[in-house]
């Protein structure tokens, strides 16, 4: 795994939720160690979010967290020598996997039907949202790689049989990690994942050459998974400093990552940014930075549901914008063919554009509510599911990029289309080629940087 997989993280534990923290970082956390919130006791590390658009989540499923994995669930193991090391059997991933473009489309479709199922639970909870849904669908597939978890099927959407679904996932994986532009850092890779598997959840079997083969994930051996997990980033890269006591005593685990990092096709001027008023869900105001420009955008300002789209550099991916004028009734009823015509309102224009600038992490336990929606985990022990995002929306990454305009777009001197994000809005960070949701947030009050 390279180092710019772990360029910055964010992860989850059962009941524990640190942020990792990349090598010489520094952001002044607002919760310390210990600290209580719903999901559970926090142990949070400094974490730095300098890019116009950086968004991560890790999410880790964690079976029978009641002590260390046996020798006999550890292929490979230290013998009781406290050695952990990666497992040299692991065969190379499938980076030609066969799945035809309906495969991939029916799999899309089933992940965008997941998403906004799960916004409509998440949507009763008060304040700001975010959240990778495209996460929480990878570490599934990856729980349910053998098949052996028949309801993981109902509550994810997959449609697929595990036969073309782990083929499906593993294209599409491919596709969204092979995309390049400008980040924060240069130019280099906007999306990244990487997972990895130990103890009871990565017994010999189909299901570990499945992970391995399907979805690169690196098979973890040792007594201990804290030992484990930070011999995997040791020999990936020198980024992140994890305590081995934040995995805790768990029989096994398997955890996703996803991290996106990437400049807006045209920056932000920051002298332009200027504070501004924002309305918050319960009428009040707040003032906060709002960062402006004039710009071409695909945008929709009437109607129920004035939205616009930001491209990040690159082209294919993007930031759609909806300023619902009914939030309640927009998230209740949010559905794929909801978000379909939004996307189908849009149309060039030259716009003034007004965006706070907003950071925010969030942290919870997914099980519950894949419950409600039809998860029942099977083999004994207790289950965990949880999940922590982070973002930081600002003005310019490493480097700024012009604006383009292509044979479709409006004249620059056309009148401006006022589009100001002032009032509690939804965002989707999605990829436009495939129509894959990647993180889903809610945004009532810009000042609030911790849920």
């Amino acid at each position: 795994m390279s180092q710019a997989r772990w360029h910055t993280l964010a992860r989850e534990t059962a009941g524990i939720v640190p942020a990792i923290r990349p090598k010489n970082a520094s952001f002044p956390p607002k919760t310390g160690p210990g600290t209580q919130h719903a999901w559970g006791p926090v142990m949070r590390l400094p974490f730095t979010l300098s890019s116009l658009g950086l968004l991560s989540s890790l999410l880790l499923a964690l079976p029978a967290c009641s002590g260390p994995a046996p020798d006999a669930t550890n292929p490979g193991g230290d013998g009781g020598t406290g050695k952990t090391t990666t497992n040299p059997r692991s065969p190379q991933r499938n980076v030609n996997p066969i799945a035809p473009a309906a495969d991939i489309a029916t799999l899309v479709s089933g992940n965008t039907t997941f998403a906004t199922a799960l916004h409509t639970h998440l949507a009763a909870q008060a304040g700001n949202l975010f959240y990778s849904p495209y996460t929480i669908s990878l570490n599934m597939a990856e729980v349910d790689a053998s098949g052996s978890q028949p309801t993981v099927a109902t509550a994810l959407h997959f449609t697929l049989p595990p036969a073309k679904l782990n083929p499906a996932f593993d294209a599409l994986d491919l596709d969204l990690t092979s995309l390049e532009g400008k980040t924060s850092t240069g130019q280099g890779d906007q999306f990244l994942e990487a997972s990895a598997a130990w103890g009871t959840l990565a017994t010999p079997g189909g299901a570990v050459s499945t992970l391995e083969q399907y979805y690169g994930a690196d098979v973890l051996t040792g007594k201990d998974p804290g030992a484990a997990v930070q011999t995997w980033e040791g020999a990936s890269s020198p980024g992140p400093e994890l305590p081995v006591a934040l995995i805790g005593a768990c029989d096994g685990f398997i955890a996703s990552l996803v991290n996106f990092d990437a400049a807006w096709e045209t920056a932000f001027d920051p002298s332009a940014t200027q504070p501004g008023t924002f309305t918050r869900a319960g009428g009040s105001t707040v003032s906060v930075p709002i960062m402006s420009q004039e710009v071409v955008l695909s945008v929709h300002a009437g109607g129920a549901t004035p939205a616009v789209e930001i491209p990040y550099d690159g082209g294919r991916l993007s930031m759609l914008v909806v300023i619902p004028s009914d939030l309640t009734l927009f998230e209740a009823s949010l559905d794929p063919s909801a978000i379909d015509a939004i996307e189908h309102s849009l149309s060039p224009a030259n716009v003034q554009l007004g965006l706070p600038k907003f950071s925010f992490t969030a942290g919870w336990s997914v099980l519950p509510v894949l419950e409600k929606m039809g998860l029942a985990l099977g083999g004994g022990g207790e289950w965990n599911v949880s999940h922590v995002a982070e973002i930081k929306v600002s003005e310019t990454g490493t480097q700024a990029s012009a604006t383009s305009a292509t044979s479709h777009s409006p004249s620059a001197a056309a009148p401006a289309t006022q589009f100001q994000v002032d009032r509690p809005f939804v965002f989707f960070i999605r990829d436009t080629k495939t129509g894959t949701v990647l993180f889903i947030g809610r945004i009532v009050d810009p000042t609030v940087t911790h849920g």
